[in-house]
Parts: structure tokens; sequence; C-alpha cells
């Protein structure tokens, strides 16, 4: 994904969710969206990334060719976001995992989520998104 439509992806799901919060009892959803949101600033944030591999220094235009490179050493996608996040932009680690965790919590263990919970999201997204502006 361009870094453009990384951008646009982004703030097309905070729109989603802010409908949502407003609009809506389905709260899991408005985590969900809140997450995805808060993946796709960080994208945006994170590539292109310069750094060192084997001692020469490399440019990652994308996630995707990034992802490519190193799939054997992620599980998965979310895995190899969470860990750029923890190394090149630390200030949001915190609040990207915690929103994370809510939105796998809400789509795999328990989707009956209060607007409170909601509302955490979509703070956490404020957040995240503001840090990546």
């Amino acid at each position: 994904m361009t870094k453009s439509k990384s951008l646009d992806h982004a703030n097309h799901n905070s729109e989603v969710c802010g409908h949502l919060y407003s609009n809506t009892i389905y709260h899991d959803w408005v985590i969900t969206t809140a997450f995805y949101s808060s993946l796709h600033f960080i994208l945006h944030k994170v590539f292109p990334l310069d750094i060192e591999v084997n001692k020469i220094d490399v440019t990652f235009e994308s996630f995707e060719t990034y992802f490519s490179f190193f799939k054997k050493k992620y599980r998965n996608k979310h895995t190899a976001i969470t860990s750029l996040v923890e190394t090149h932009h630390l200030n949001i680690a915190v609040d990207y995992n915690q929103l994370k965790d809510l939105c796998w919590s809400a789509r795999y263990n328990d989707y009956n989520y209060g607007k409170e919970f909601s509302k955490q999201a979509t703070v956490l997204l404020s957040t995240i998104e503001a840090y990546c502006s």
C-alpha cells in the first residue's frame, strides 16, 4: 500500500469509527475500526523505513516490502507491526498495544462491550493519530 493510500485508509476508518461511536450499539465495531485506523496511521508514519540490514543501509518503501523481506522473522503481520512500533515509535507503543489487545478481545473473546470501552478506544486512536500526524 502506498503512503497516501495508507493515510486515506486510516482517515476512512477513523471517520467510520467516529460515525459508529455516535450512532451504534455495536461498540465492538467502534473498537475494531479504531484499531485498524491506528494501524494505518502507524504504517503511514513508519514508511518509508531506513534501516541497516547485514551492515547495508536499506530503504523499505512500504510495509508489504518490509514484511516480504522479514516474513520468516515474524509469526504474522500484526507481530511485525507491533515490533516496528516498539522499535521505532516507543512513545505510542503502550497505546497501540492496549488498543490492539482491546480489539482482539472484542473480536475473538467477547463482542459485548459497553460504550466506555469504545470511548477508551477512540481516545487511544486520537493519541496515535496525533502522534502520527
